[in-house]
């Protein structure tokens, strides 16, 4: 709230009154001409830090999700020209167990529409993206004004301001909340927002800062919920698989909280409105995310795709078959018996299964961990396939950990971990025909939904396909 000074004369008398007048709301300056870039940090672990942190703001790994649908629901993805991610500079790449802003951001790229080649890992290859922020910089005209979403620290965006051709700036704006994001120093040598100043003055680049889209004391009022996920639910039980994707990519906060602030920036720029919130972005999401023909259902040929139930699956002591309507038919089973983490249990789930076309087959699972436990327990099982090539890293044999992290909903995942060293876990099948899948119980409270073993697809298509049909 603003106060102005009223001076009042009355005679001899001088009055002085003191009068709250409201701040005027800001007004996004967006044309469906102009054109967006988004920077967000989000990086998982690393040691080559001067920063007092060492883990990038987790709020990015859903609100990269949120964001993407955000600029996908307006149907302006063409208007999207650059999207870096994990942009804390000279730290070197995020490791990939460590790594929670790929999950989030390449899925929603490929799912939703966007062109694949302005997007940029900048723990993997800084110069790449920084030198396409440039170009879109140096792209901007009066007719095409670019707005630079700045959801991490700002070092990669000042060296792509200070590399563009000083004329087109004036046709570049920054968009900020967060004191965060503009001030946080990755190493000593970098910039903050002040470093900014010579540009504003000289070269008339624009700054514009909204309110800060944190509220966590009030769950329903702006973009960050403290530990209230209530508030998605309505993305939780959508009808549309692709809200339900985006539910899963909220939860999947590090420290498990609500919290998507920086999407806030770009509900402002597109909606006119920096007082967002859940219930906004349910009105303006609906029921479903895409339409058209970029919602068309995908489809996958049979002998490229392998669904084992595992309700179907032979079960000896130490598993149940429970009822939970979020589950594939309804059902999924659950390991009850004492965790096994040493060894193989003889708790078994086992079936034979058809192998329609000979092949190297990817293997993930649909897996949920239970309510109340910490995000790396009740998360994993022991895994073979007796009669089938298992490669990892390389090629192995006999029964090894495999090990997901999904909450409330069953999700797509899993990798093969051997000798603490974690990697997506591959079959080789030599010919068509039947063959045996084997899993042990290790984590009491694992919920498993289904196995499903893919070829000559994409992960995310899979994820999307099979989510369609449910």
């Amino acid at each position: 709230m603003q106060v102005r000074k009223i001076i009042i004369k009355c005679g001899l008398a001088t009055l002085v009154a003191l009068l709250p007048v409201a701040t005027p709301a800001l007004e996004s300056p967006w044309r469906d001409t102009d054109r967006i870039a988004i920077s967000m940090d989000g990086n998982g672990e690393s040691t080559r830090t001067n920063s007092k942190h060492t883990v990038g703001d987790p709020d990015d790994i859903g609100a990269s999700a949120v964001a993407l649908a955000m600029i996908a629901k307006h149907g302006k993805q063409d208007r999207l020209v650059h999207f870096d991610f994990n942009n804390w500079l000279d730290v070197g790449p995020v490791p990939q167990n460590k790594d929670r802003m790929t999950p989030s951001v390449l899925p929603a790229r490929d799912r939703w529409g966007f062109n694949p080649d302005v997007f940029f890992d900048l723990s993997r290859t800084p110069e790449a993206g920084i030198a396409n922020l440039t170009e879109a910089i140096n792209a901007s005209t009066a007719d095409s004004h670019l707005y630079i979403i700045a959801a991490g620290p700002v070092e990669s965006i000042y060296r792509a301001v200070a590399a563009a051709d000083a004329d087109k700036l004036q046709h570049v704006s920054l968009i900020s909340h967060s004191i965060y994001n503009e001030t946080q120093l990755i190493q000593d040598n970098h910039r903050t927002i002040d470093d900014f100043k010579k540009f504003r003055e000289a070269h008339g680049l624009g700054y514009i800062k909204i309110k800060d889209q944190n509220a966590q004391n009030n769950p329903n009022y702006l973009w960050h919920a403290g530990k209230n996920f209530g508030v998605w639910n309505f993305l939780r039980d959508s009808g549309d698989p692709e809200l339900r994707w985006l539910f899963s990519r909220i939860q999947a906060h590090t420290y498990r909280k609500s919290d998507v602030s920086d999407a806030g920036m770009v509900f402002f720029l597109l909606n006119n409105d920096d007082d967002g919130s859940p219930s906004k972005l349910r009105n303006f999401l609906g029921d479903r995310l895409l339409e058209g023909p970029a919602a068309a259902i995908l489809d996958i040929a049979p002998e490229d795709l392998v669904i084992i139930e595992a309700e179907d699956m032979r079960s000896t002591s130490g598993w149940e078959v429970r009822k939970d309507d979020r589950a594939s038919g309804g059902r999924y089973v659950t390991f009850t018996a004492n965790n096994s983490f040493k060894k193989v249990t003889p708790h078994r789930l086992g079936t034979t299964f058809e192998v329609p076309a000979a092949g190297r087959y990817t293997v993930k699972w649909f897996m949920r961990q239970p309510d109340g436990v910490p995000g790396d327990q009740c998360n994993d099982a022991w895994i073979n396939f007796p009669d089938a090539k298992q490669i990892g890293r390389e090629e192995f044999t006999g029964f090894h950990k495999f090990v997901g992290r999904s909450r409330t909903h069953f999700g797509l995942n899993g990798t093969i971990e051997i000798h603490g060293k974690h990697a997506w876990l591959s079959v080789e099948f030599p010919k068509p025909g039947k063959y045996r899948l084997e899993l042990a119980g290790r984590s009491q409270g694992f919920q498993l939904d289904r196995i499903v073993l893919y070829r000559s697809v994409d992960f995310s298509d899979v994820d999307r396909y099979l989510a369609q049909r449910n």
